[in-house]
């Protein structure tokens, strides 16, 4: 009986080891099964929905705060590089000889 235990717990943590391995990076059981069952608590949608509300979305949001002015800076130049680019062209067909029509 308690070989059969042996033998089981033995092809479970050959299973765990076969799912995810990184080769020459883990080589003990403790951190396959660590691994698994961080895998399984993120897998639950309890757990994945308080990540994203207590971790993911504070994180991102700060960020976001952060670079918004730097974001309306981008922004707003490229509009005036688009006029200004608009301007020149404009410019250049009506002043130059070759795009007149009396020429």
């Amino acid at each position: 009986m308690e070989e059969q235990k042996k033998l089981q717990e033995v092809s479970d943590t050959e299973s765990i080891t076969s799912e995810f391995t990184v080769p020459g990076l883990l080589k003990k059981d403790w951190v396959q099964k660590f691994i698994q069952k961080t895998k399984k608590a993120f897998e639950t949608d309890e757990n994945r929905k308080m990540i994203q509300v207590f971790l993911f979305d504070p994180v991102l949001n700060y960020i976001l705060e952060r670079m918004f002015p730097y974001i309306m800076i981008i922004c707003v130049l490229f509009v005036v590089l688009t006029v200004m680019t608009s301007a020149i062209v404009v410019l250049i067909f009506t002043k130059l000889p070759m795009f007149q029509k009396g020429v």
